[in-house]
C-alpha cells in the first residue's frame, strides 16, 4: 500500500524547529572549485521564525574579502567552465562595488568573522539555497586558513523546492488550476521547472534585482521560504505523491551516479598507486 505524500511532512519539520534561531546565509565565490577559488562575500541574517509568516530579522553579518595574490594571478587566464570569465563572475556578484558601511577584508578574516557570528547563537538552524555547496565551500576555505567549521543543523531550501514545491505545482497545473498553471509558466525552464533562487523570488513576488549579492540573496531567501511555508500550510492535505515520487527517484539516481563516479575515481587512484610502487 502506497503512502500519501503531502506538504504537511515539511510543515511538521518547521514546527519542530520553530523555537530555534534561524540563520539564513549565502556565499559568493570566484568559481566552483573550493580548493582553487576563494570566497569573495558572506552574507547572513538571524531571524526569529516563531511566526513563519511574519519573520523578524534580529541580527546580520556581511563582509567582502580582498582578492588573494593567487586569485589576482588567475584573473589573467580564462575561467574554466560555463563560458564565463572571471570578470563576468565578479560583475555578476557585484564585486568591487562600493562597500558602504563595511571594508574589504582578508579571506581568513571574512571566514573567521562569520564563524564567530554563528558562535553567538546556541544550536542554530542554518538555511541556504543549495546548502551543500555553501557549507562545503566555507569548510574547505576555513581549513586552508587553519579553521574548523562546527557541525550545524542545516535546511536546504533548494531540496525543499525540489521535493515539495515542484510536485505541488505540477499537481495543481495538471488539475488545470489557474494559480498553479501561472506559477508553472513563471518557473518554466528548458526541461523542467526552474527552482533557482532568483526565479523562485520572482514567482513569489519577492524583490530580486540584487540577485547574486550575498546579503540581498539571504533576504530573498527568507522571502521565498516564508512564501513556500504559507503555500504548504494552505495545501497541507493535498496529495502530491505522483510527482513527489518522480523527484525523489531522480535525486536517488543522481546520488547513485555520483557514488559510482567517486568509486571509479578511488579505484583509479589505487591502481595508479600500485603501478607507481611496481
Amino acid at each position: 500500500m502506497s503512502v500519501k505524500v503531502t506538504t504537511n511532512l515539511f510543515i511538521k519539520t518547521v514546527e519542530e524547529k520553530r523555537q530555534k534561531v534561524w540563520i539564513f546565509f549565502d556565499t559568493e565565490t570566484l568559481g566552483f572549485n573550493s580548493h582553487k577559488h576563494q570566497l569573495t562575500e558572506i552574507g547572513a541574517i538571524v531571524v526569529d521564525m516563531r511566526n513563519p509568516r511574519h519573520p523578524i530579522v534580529i541580527d546580520s553579518y556581511r563582509e567582502k574579502s580582498r582578492l588573494l595574490s593567487a586569485t589576482r594571478l588567475r584573473l589573467c587566464y580564462p575561467f574554466e567552465g560555463k563560458g564565463m570569465s572571471y570578470s563576468d563572475i565578479m560583475s555578476m556578484t557585484r564585486y568591487g562595488e562600493s562597500p558602504g558601511s563595511f571594508q574589504y577584508i582578508n579571506e581568513d578574516e571574512l571566514i573567521g568573522g562569520f564563524l564567530k557570528f554563528l558562535s553567538k547563537y546556541e544550536d542554530p538552524l542554518l538555511i541556504a539555497h543549495n546548502a551543500s555547496f555553501d557549507m562545503k565551500y566555507v569548510s574547505v576555505r576555513a581549513a586552508k586558513h587553519g579553521m574548523k567549521v562546527d557541525r550545524y543543523d542545516v535546511l536546504d531550501t533548494y531540496n525543499i523546492a525540489k521535493l515539495y514545491l515542484k510536485p505541488l505545482i505540477k499537481t495543481g497545473a495538471e488539475a488545470g488550476e489557474k494559480y498553479y498553471t501561472e506559477l508553472s509558466g513563471a518557473l518554466a525552464g528548458k526541461r523542467d521547472l526552474s527552482i533557482r533562487l532568483g526565479h523562485l523570488a520572482e514567482a513569489f513576488g519577492v524583490k530580486s534585482d540584487q540577485w547574486h549579492s550575498a546579503i540581498a540573496d539571504v533576504y530573498m531567501l527568507m522571502g521565498v521560504l516564508t512564501g513556500m511555508i504559507s503555500l504548504f500550510e494552505e495545501e497541507s492535505e493535498r496529495d502530491i505523491t505522483k510527482f513527489f515520487s518522480g523527484e525523489a527517484k531522480k535525486k536517488h539516481r543522481r546520488r547513485r551516479r555520483k557514488y559510482r563516479k567517486e568509486k571509479g575515481i578511488r579505484r583509479h587512484k589505487r591502481m595508479a598507486a600500485l603501478q607507481t610502487k611496481a
